[in-house]
Parts: structure tokens; sequence; C-alpha cells
């Protein structure tokens, strides 16, 4: 659910140009931003402006200008307490980053490679600052303030299918669709779906 919410939360600021995102300015202790800026990566936080259930909504932006393939990653989070938040989606954001390092020294190919392509490219870097154009700073700080909504404010209703086999029930392991009425929704075919930016930075 958390997932679900955090990725339609942020579709909809994106296709918005960012007006409802803060950008804040994070500690570099939290999480591993010390590691971060030790490797010369560029990191950027954003934080819905709204709590959701109670749920911070975080992504973060990794850039390494030292890697024109591997350039640019991005993390998302949905969680309670802000630090886990922020910690969380920044490693998910350099995960992403290794990832595609690996790939590229490995240099094999997968189904993915269109999303990578416009993903990490660092001709896609102007079109990805668009998404934040309408941001606003906000002090880290002041975050514990931000008002918290509810999903029946948001959604006119959210469905929950659970589509576990019992192969996975068995390894303690579980899957869900969650669908959202009255969200956005998420198209990953970019060859059935031209209209949909490229540059949106899926993860």
């Amino acid at each position: 659910m958390r997932e679900y919410i955090e990725r339609d939360v942020l579709l909809t600021c994106w296709l918005d140009k960012g007006k409802d995102l803060f950008h804040v300015k994070i500690n570099h202790h939290m999480g591993i931003s010390h590691y971060l800026s030790k490797q010369g990566i560029n990191i950027d936080c954003f934080v819905y402006k709204y709590k959701i259930c109670n749920n911070f909504i975080v992504w973060c932006q990794l850039t390494n200008s030292k890697n024109k393939q591997a350039y640019h990653s991005s993390g998302f989070s949905a969680k309670p307490n802000i630090e886990k938040a922020v910690s969380h989606a920044l490693s998910e954001a350099w995960g992403a980053l290794k990832y595609k390092e690996e790939n590229i020294l490995s240099k094999s190919s997968s189904p993915l490679k269109d999303i990578q392509d416009y993903y990490f490219d660092i001709r896609n870097t102007n079109k990805v600052k668009v998404l934040t154009k309408y941001t606003k700073s906000c002090n880290y700080s002041n975050l514990i303030n931000l008002s918290n909504i509810t999903l029946r404010s948001k959604y006119q209703e959210i469905i929950s299918v659970d589509l576990s086999i019992p192969e996975l029930r068995n390894q303690g392991l579980y899957c869900k669709k969650v669908i959202g009425i009255g969200g956005k929704s998420m198209v990953f075919d970019y060859h059935l779906a031209p209209d949909m930016p490229k540059y949106l930075p899926l993860a």
C-alpha cells in the first residue's frame, strides 16, 4: 500500500512540475548521505507537502557528474518516520545507481534497457529538472508540522487483491495488486503510451 501511495503521489507531483513538493536540505549524517557526499555524488531530497495516513512521502535524487552513463538515479519511500523515509529513499537510489554501473561494466543487456537508457541518461538532465520546476524550499525541522490527510480524502476507493500463490506463501512471501480509484495510472510500456514522458524517474 505504501509503495502505491508513494508512486501515485510523486507521479502527480511530477506532472504538475513539483508544485506540491518541498525541496529539503538533509543532514549529512542521515543514512548513507555522508558516504555519498564523500563519493562526490550530489543529493536532492523532495518531500510531499502532506503526510498521507501519517506517512511522509519522500523522493531522493542522486547525481554522479563523474559518470556520464550512470549519471542519475532516484529512490522513493513512504514511512511514518521522516528520518527512516529519507534513509530508505537514499539507499534505494544508491542501489539503482550501483546496479546501472555494474550493468555497464558487464555490458549485459536486458528487457529493461529502454527504461534504463532514459532513466540514467545525462541527456535527460534538463528534462528531469522540469519535474521540480515549482518546488519550494523547506527546513528539515519543519517537516514534522506537515498536515496529515487520509486515503479517503485522496482516493474514491482503494482496491487490494491478493495474488500470492501457494509457493510464495510457503516462503513467507506475498504479492498484492493495489488500485487507487481516482489516482494516476503508471504505464511501463512506453511504445504503447507515446504520450507518457520518457524522462520520469522510475526505479
